[in-house]
């Protein structure tokens, strides 16, 4: 998992920045983590009491910071099999 982010942060961390960081620039990219961020045994707090737009998960995906997404895939493409996963 970890590499994955690793190598998905260097490859869009601008070159320019890159060569000013000293080729860390990756290291100041933030990830919001929907595993860690969201209560998984309590989905329906989560979920922004009804309203999908409230959640954090919504939220986060929608914020102006947020250029893009990452999904780890297994071998089986899991995640494919959850509708959240396609949002």
């Amino acid at each position: 998992f970890v590499d994955a982010i690793v190598a998905h942060a260097t490859a869009l961390a601008p070159s320019s920045c890159a060569m000013l960081a000293g080729g860390q620039a990756w290291k100041a990219m933030a990830y919001w983590i929907c595993t860690f961020s969201v209560n998984q045994w309590d989905v329906a707090l989560e979920v922004g009491s009804g309203d999908y737009r409230q959640s954090s998960f919504y939220l986060a995906l929608r914020s102006p910071g947020c250029s893009g997404t990452v999904m780890i895939m297994d071998s089986q493409v899991g995640p494919l099999t959850r509708f959240w996963c396609l949002f």
